[in-house]
């Protein structure tokens, strides 16, 4: 009978989700294969690192490193080529594929929270999300809400200062709700606009590969299409739509459809006009599907002289002049985009945070009982904490 590898791996996100692929590894030889495999660039607190995945000189690509006695993930870009390299690595200091057993699990507490980090952890897209749920596997948000249960209690003489003091710090928890949330749930950026617009062509170089179909026909997309994208390391959903104009065309009809629901379900539209078109153009409430709160995108620039360029900036000082051809203005899209999502907003990924719809809840009933109810507030953030 063979003997078990006491050295093993288990690839812990599912094939085609996300961006980021997060690998565990168990063994008495973990700190051999770092040292001879991991280049550090800077710690990134508690267990975290971040550094170089390497093969003798070669850099495979930048990786998260989350150590504990007994397990290691690594947490990698999700390409097919950079998982072969990394599984072939680990095959060769004799690691073996297998099932990771419930002793080894990332949260040693076993909370609610941070099962639903770990759940958050496979589902994660960006870099920044991994570090996000990793933070929170350290338990920086389950030692919060212990400290506040330890002090809420009505027989000590200073519970009423420690009650204001817990009611506080659970406003300043929901304060940041929407950064969590948009960790777990990464927010939805719709493009929109007329046929023809160059949605497809923005989409395709916003992710940096050809994803969408691109045609000189109007019309070309018919359905949404999904990816994820990733912007300065922050996860989003990126939808292309078919363009919008009235058109018996029964399937046209379907897709134009479907491009108004998508629009209404994101948390960010980018309304592309062509820049020739938008140049002609002096009221855009008459554009179909256009709404004030979209961010105007003056798309195919380069169609335009550099006085025609210097003429639409004066008329559209808010529109962004982007061009999928040469590449001009992206950059400054997508500063916009992380600028106008909850990444934006007032939390780091270090900070305390809830990030499910289910935390935000019971914080909020908790708040609610505060004032007159210490039972009930404990009673919440123990079910908060222990499902």
């Amino acid at each position: 009978m063979t003997k078990p590898s006491t050295q093993s791996f288990q690839r812990l996100t599912p094939p085609g989700v996300g961006g980021i692929h997060v690998f565990a590894l168990i063994g008495p030889h973990l700190d051999q294969f770092l040292s001879r495999h991991f280049r550090r660039k800077s710690r990134g607190g508690g267990n975290l690192s971040f550094g170089y995945l390497m093969d003798g000189e070669e850099m495979i690509d930048e990786v998260i490193i989350h150590q504990r006695d007994r397990r290691l993930d690594i947490s990698i870009h999700g390409g097919i080529a950079i998982e072969r390299r990394l599984t072939h690595l680990l095959l060769s200091h004799g690691f073996e594929p297998g099932q990771i057993s419930e002793t080894t699990k990332l949260s040693s507490r076993g909370t609610a929270i941070q099962e639903e980090a770990e759940l958050g952890l496979i589902r994660a897209a960006s870099p920044h999300a991994v570090l996000f749920f990793l933070s929170v596997l350290e338990g920086v948000l389950v030692r919060e809400i212990s400290g506040w249960i330890s002090t809420l209690n009505p027989q000590d003489e200073s519970h009423e200062a420690r009650r204001v003091g817990v009611e506080a710090a659970i406003e300043s928890l929901l304060m940041r709700a929407s950064f969590g949330l948009a960790m777990s749930e990464p927010p939805i950026i719709t493009l929109s606009g007329p046929v023809n617009a160059g949605k497809s062509t923005l989409f395709n170089v916003l992710l940096q590969r050809e994803r969408a179909i691109v045609s000189d026909e109007a019309g070309t997309t018919r359905d949404v299409i999904e990816a994820p994208l990733e912007v300065d390391g922050y996860p989003f959903t990126l939808l292309d739509t078919a363009g919008l104009r009235s058109t018996e065309h029964e399937i046209e009809g379907q897709g134009v459809a479907r491009a108004k629901k998508a629009q209404a379900r994101a948390a960010l539209v980018l309304f592309l006009m062509p820049a020739s078109r938008l140049l002609q153009c002096t009221d855009l409430s008459a554009i179909e599907g256009y709404c004030s709160d979209a961010l105007l995108i003056a798309s195919k620039s380069d169609s335009l002289t550099l006085a025609e360029q210097d003429q639409l900036g004066q008329m559209w000082p808010r529109a962004i002049q982007v061009s999928g051809k040469d590449k001009t203005g992206i950059r400054e899209l997508r500063r916009r985009l992380l600028f106008s999502s909850p990444f934006a907003g007032p939390a780091v990924r270090e900070f305390p945070c809830p990030f499910t719809q289910r935390q935000v809840a019971l914080l909020k009933q908790a708040q609610a009982g505060l004032p007159h109810d210490l039972e009930t507030a404990a009673a919440a953030l123990n079910t908060l904490l222990h499902g």
